[in-house]
């Protein structure tokens, strides 16, 4: 009896491990919306482990991401979206024209919806917690290099965003570069929903249920180290509330504005501390010594040594 007993709770073990972010399976079924969240819903980055306390590994904000392979492509089961995934992202490499139109004719797994990717969505295929490539293990084609998004850089000349699969970093682009392309299908994420309470000085996403800190401006406004910023809104009391922290990498990127609104840079024209540059809480998975950060007049995030000095901003999330 205890022998069946021992043998059983391993096996829900093992099916336990199989049910995360890797599991692989080629059920058609696995093409059927099984959205069980609201999409506007924030990923977790993937970074899982802490390397500073109250960092990303620290608080491990957002919803999992439950990958599954289904012929040429990826599904993510959290939300429902289907990533290409077969030969042809390494076979060839297309102008940002050329790789629209590539996706708009793209017929796979009997499905023709699919699109090129906005930069905001494929902020959400990445996983910081790797590199090299910076995916899912369900993931089975990739190449090095850039790969192309619909989104133009408002403060640019003709030039549009690509990103690099290897590890998350992005650039502004000339369009007529010629990249890898990764198609998708599904849900679109929805445009940023932020409102600013001029009473508390916060900066909220109705979207996200994230709130932003937009006052205490000589702090915020301070370059510190990476430490000191984790520290700093860890210990913060502003608006009201002491749980603040300093954003990962994926909610500090939705403070950017593609629309072209803003006149200084893309950091959200709701935010009236335009800060220049901020700390985000995640630290590069190809060099620990360098945590994400973003720079707001061109729109880039880099790996930064994390003894160097930017500014930060803080956020909290919003319990209903």
């Amino acid at each position: 009896m205890q022998k069946i007993y021992l043998l059983l709770i391993i096996g829900l073990f093992l099916t336990a491990c199989n049910d995360g972010d890797d599991a692989v399976d080629n059920n058609e079924s696995n093409e059927t919306p099984v959205s069980v969240i609201d999409i506007n819903e924030t990923y977790l980055t993937g970074q899982y482990i802490s390397y500073h306390i109250y960092d990303d590994g620290y608080y491990k904000a957002g919803v999992p991401r439950r990958y599954i392979k289904y012929a040429d492509s990826v599904r993510e089961l959290t939300k429902g979206v289907s990533w290409q995934d077969d030969a042809a992202i390494s076979e060839r490499s297309y102008t940002q024209d050329e790789a629209a139109l590539y996706c708009y004719d793209l017929e796979l797994n009997g499905f023709d919806d699919w699109r090129l990717p906005t930069l905001e969505e494929s902020f959400e295929l990445i996983d910081y917690g790797k590199a090299n490539p910076a995916l899912s293990n369900s993931f089975t084609n990739n190449a090095t290099g850039y790969f192309w998004t619909q989104t133009p850089c408002p403060v640019c000349n003709e030039k549009a965003f690509a990103i690099a699969e290897a590890n998350g970093v992005f650039y502004s682009q000339e369009q007529t570069n010629e990249f890898h392309v990764r198609c998708v299908r599904g849900y679109e994420i929805p445009k940023n929903n932020f409102v600013r309470d001029d009473s508390l000085e916060v900066v909220i996403d109705k979207n996200k249920n994230l709130m932003w800190q937009d006052g205490n401006v000589e702090a915020m406004e301070t370059k510190v180290t990476f430490s000191d910023a984790l520290d700093y809104c860890a210990n913060l009391v502003f608006a009201g509330y002491d749980d603040w922290r300093i954003p990962n990498v994926i909610e500090l990127r939705l403070t950017f504005d593609f629309s072209g609104e803003g006149n200084d840079g893309l950091l959200n024209v709701n935010f009236q501390q335009r800060l220049i540059n901020s700390w985000s809480s995640t630290t590069d998975a190809q060099d620990v010594t360098d945590a994400w950060s973003i720079e707001y007049y061109l729109g880039v995030s880099l790996p930064t040594g994390k003894e160097k000095f930017l500014q930060k901003r803080c956020v909290r999330s919003i319990v209903e």
